[in-house]
């Protein structure tokens, strides 16, 4: 019984030793900062390219597109205070200019075209294009309403780019869209 008890004391202050040990030991050490950090950053896509009439500098608030159910119009009419009629066979006649107000940066534009109201458009198509040509051949779809499209195309600092539109429409009636122009820095 004596063996048992001797066994267990010694265990006891071998343990309590070791407990006196780590105490002294790590009181002795600095406290470590952790050495990572997480990092994150929201970052919205440019909107300094401003959708203009062609002379390059009245704003373009709205375009007006009209026609009958199952037809397109490629020919809508801006909101200048002498209304454009986009010509798409004709050179610089868009519904409107896009020009990079930046100075220093290029952008990679991009489109937004938001569902009609009442479902009076079923597709809507877009095309870009240099100052000094007409819409060119292509007319590119919106894969979705709401979504920011990449058209591919550079607008560089301080310049203008052409916007050609074309729409099909669905059903009869009046509806509304929001159009936005964003630009990705190159």
């Amino acid at each position: 019984m004596e063996k048992v008890k001797r066994d267990q004391t010694v265990g006891l202050l071998a343990l309590l030793a070791a407990l006196v040990a780590l105490a002294v030991f790590s009181a002795s050490l600095p406290v470590m900062a952790d050495y990572q950090a997480e990092q994150n950053a929201t970052v919205a896509k440019a909107t300094t390219i401003n959708i203009c009439a062609w002379d390059n500098t009245s704003a373009v608030n709205y375009w007006n597109f009209t026609g009958i159910v199952g037809g397109n119009n490629n020919t809508p009419v801006n909101s200048n205070t002498t209304p454009e009629q986009q010509a798409p066979g004709e050179a610089d006649k868009p519904v409107a200019r896009l020009v990079n107000s930046n100075p220093s940066l290029n952008f990679i534009i991009y489109l937004n075209a938001g569902t009609f109201s009442n479902n009076v458009v079923d597709y809507e198509y877009f095309n870009t294009s240099d100052i000094g040509s007409t819409n060119g051949s292509t007319w590119v779809q919106f894969a979705a309403w709401d979504t920011d499209t990449s058209t591919g195309d550079t607008i560089l600092q301080s310049d203008k780019k052409n916007l050609w539109l074309n729409v099909t429409f669905g059903k009869s009636g009046v509806g509304t869209s929001t159009f936005k122009v964003l630009g990705e820095k190159t």
